[in-house]
């Protein structure tokens, strides 16, 4: 009963470790994620995360998302995505979406 234990308790260690190591092998997602707190853009963690899991680039959807949001251009974070899996280039979208706000 106690070797029982033992190994639970040892898997449980395990799995925590294991899970810390994918947290900050996911370093881009945590700092991204600082990001838009600091800037006040509402961003969650998980959706972050599972954009990773995805194979996104985070960076292009994320400064667009803040870049739009700033501007006062209400766009959705998933319509960004969508976009840039399909091969969109946002950052002329964005620049186009700005230039269409102004006039």
């Amino acid at each position: 009963m106690v070797l029982l234990k033992n190994i639970i308790a040892v898997i449980g260690v395990l799995s925590i470790l294991y899970f810390i190591i994918k947290l900050i092998s996911n370093i881009d997602v945590v700092k991204l994620f600082m990001t838009t707190r600091f800037v006040n853009v509402p961003i969650s963690f998980y959706e972050l995360l599972f954009m990773k899991m995805r194979g996104v680039d985070l960076g292009i959807i994320v400064n667009t998302f803040i870049v739009l949001r700033k501007a006062y251009i209400n766009v959705k974070l998933k319509e960004l995505e969508v976009a840039w899996l399909d091969g969109i280039n946002l950052e002329k979208v964005s620049g186009t979406l700005m230039e269409a706000k102004k006039k």
